[in-house]
Formats: structure tokens, sequence, C-alpha cells
């Protein structure tokens, strides 16, 4: 049996992962036809999760300065894409709070998080590949640092910091995530006047 973490983790979240995947709200960011309607509707629904995420993150940080990792910022980049968009006034549609009570569930969260900014990426090279290149894309690209090697050096650090007595919570927090995402992202696309 592996004992990676990141594969414990990865394993434990397929079908959660799969089934946000497989939302009209989610897939409708690699159709041609997006529209900026609905590329800012897509974008506040993922905000909203990313902005609870945080703020959990950040609560128990705060708490547990030694245990902090900077996420990645999801929610203040995808804003800054809605201002680029014209589509700022709109609301976040409500998140239920995650509750981050354990490393393990730092870590768990975190590893939705990170695993977003990485899929981000995809996106946005699917994008670019169609020629697309002038949607705003924070959200999904940082451009000031390479995810790739940010998701590297979490994973280092995710098998380095979480004994094995710890990564079914990590599993159990990360499902939670997911569940919040799909939740939110599972919301009917709103009206437009």
């Amino acid at each position: 049996m592996n004992n990676s973490v990141r594969l414990i983790l990865q394993q434990g979240t397929s079908a959660a992962h799969r089934a946000l995947n497989r939302l009209p709200r989610v897939r409708r960011l690699l159709s041609d036809s997006l529209s900026i309607a609905d590329h800012a509707d897509t974008l506040r629904g993922l905000i909203a999760v990313a902005q609870t995420a945080e703020s959990a993150l950040e609560r128990w940080s705060a708490v547990h300065p030694q245990g902090h990792w900077k996420h990645p910022g999801l929610s203040a980049r995808g804003k800054l894409d809605l201002v680029a968009l014209g589509e700022c006034s709109g609301p976040l549609p409500e998140a239920h709070t995650l509750e981050v009570r354990t490393f393990a569930d730092y870590m768990g969260v975190l590893y939705v998080l990170e695993g977003s900014a990485l899929g981000g990426q995809f996106i946005a090279r699917q994008w670019k590949s169609r020629g697309h290149t002038l949607r705003p894309s924070l959200y999904f690209v940082d451009p000031s640092e390479s995810v790739t090697l940010r998701w590297q050096e979490f994973c280092g650090r995710l098998e380095a910091a979480v004994p094995p007595s710890m990564v079914d919570e990590a599993v159990a927090a990360a499902v939670q995530t997911f569940a919040t995402f799909h939740e939110v992202m599972s919301e009917p696309v709103h009206s437009r006047a």
C-alpha cells in the first residue's frame, strides 16, 4: 500500500472532484461560447467558496501560526477578474462556513485550494489554445509565480507534516471543501435583468 498523503487525498476525493467537474457551471468554463455573464457567474460561485475556505484557514492560522501555509489567494484574484469583466456589482452566492479545527482539517482544505489553483492552469491553457487570450484569468493563473512549483512545494509540505494518524481527517476536510464547492456551483445561474 502506498502511504503517500497526497495520493491518499487524491483517491479519497476523486469522486467528489469528478462530480464537481461534471456540473454545467464548471463545464461551461471550457465552452467555446462562454459569455462574459456566464464567466462572471461561474467566478462568483468559485470566489464565494474560496473566500469561505480562505477565511477558515486564516482563523486557524491566527491561533496556530506555526502551521501556516499561505493559501493561493483565489478569492482576491477572482474579484480582480470580475472588475476586469465589468461584472463586479453582482452578489456572491452563499457558501456554508467551513470549520478548520485541527491541523489535518487545515491541510485538507488547503489541498483543495492548491489543487484548484493547479486546475486553473489547465483551464487557462485551454482558453489560450482556443484563442481566448483576452479573458481575465487571475483566478485561474497567478502570473507572479509558478503554480506547478507551488503545488510541488505544497505536496512536499503535506507529506512531511501530516502523519498517518491524521490522513483520514485531512481527507474528510478535503471532501467537505469539495462538497461546499459542489453545493454552490450546483445552484441555478443567477437571472440577469
